[in-house]
């Protein structure tokens, strides 16, 4: 219910809905969720598929341990080393640039070659008979989306509606594609997982016109 599929999603609809000003601020919300979920959202998922320490470790091994994936990682990594030379306005050499260019390409693609992989193999009607599911993407795709709009409505006098509209955008996208990657690699309940994704993507088409509008209407 936490992490929305900001970046795959979200950024696509900015471009067409604000242009390259409400990409800027999609960009600055995807930042925010890399960070909390290689962070938070990694903490969750190993303390969850058991992956603790032995009780022989010594405390602060065992603490070391438990923070060293939310301080290294590739999310928090990358952005030390990007939000400096994005601040500085630093250009990259073309023999680091266009590498690094044609990765940023893959990024959408890759995520749907392995979702689809998952889905391929899912069980879904574990899914669909599951309560707690529809509530979930309930939650997900209406009650967060509403809440950014009520959190904001407030303060429209003091942000760029631009920015505003993008960060309820990105609020009213689906389940994040990261959470069945996670759930893959740390044996969780990867049907689950699938199903909340695809589940929610299918129903954020009926879902995410009428949010966005209604904020455009009130912001």
């Amino acid at each position: 219910m936490v992490f929305s599929n900001a970046g795959f999603m979200g950024i696509p609809l900015e471009q067409a809905i604000l242009g390259a000003e409400g990409v800027f601020y999609g960009i600055v919300y995807v930042v925010v969720f890399n960070f909390f979920m290689w962070s938070w959202g990694l903490y969750e998922m190993r303390d969850a598929s058991g992956q603790r320490t032995s009780r022989r470790d010594a405390p602060t091994v065992k603490r070391w341990r438990s923070l060293r994936p939310m301080i290294v990682n590739p999310g928090t990594v990358g952005l030390a080393i990007g939000l400096p030379l994005f601040f500085a306005s630093v250009s990259l050499p073309a023999i680091l640039k266009t590498p690094v260019h044609l990765l940023a390409e893959l990024n959408t693609p890759l995520a749907m070659l392995v979702i689809g992989f998952y889905l391929a193999g899912a069980d879904f009607r574990r899914v669909v008979r599951m309560p707690s599911a529809y509530f979930a993407g309930a939650v997900r795709l209406i009650a967060y989306p509403l809440a950014m709009v009520a959190l904001l409505f407030p303060l429209r006098a003091h942000f760029p509606r631009e920015m505003m509209l993008a960060l309820v955008t990105a609020a009213s996208a689906p389940v994040a594609a990261m959470v069945s990657m996670f759930a893959s690699k740390f044996e969780r309940d990867v049907d689950l997982s699938v199903g909340l994704v695809s589940g929610t993507t299918l129903l954020s088409i009926l879902t995410m016109p009428p949010v966005i509008a209604f904020a455009m209407e009130v912001l």
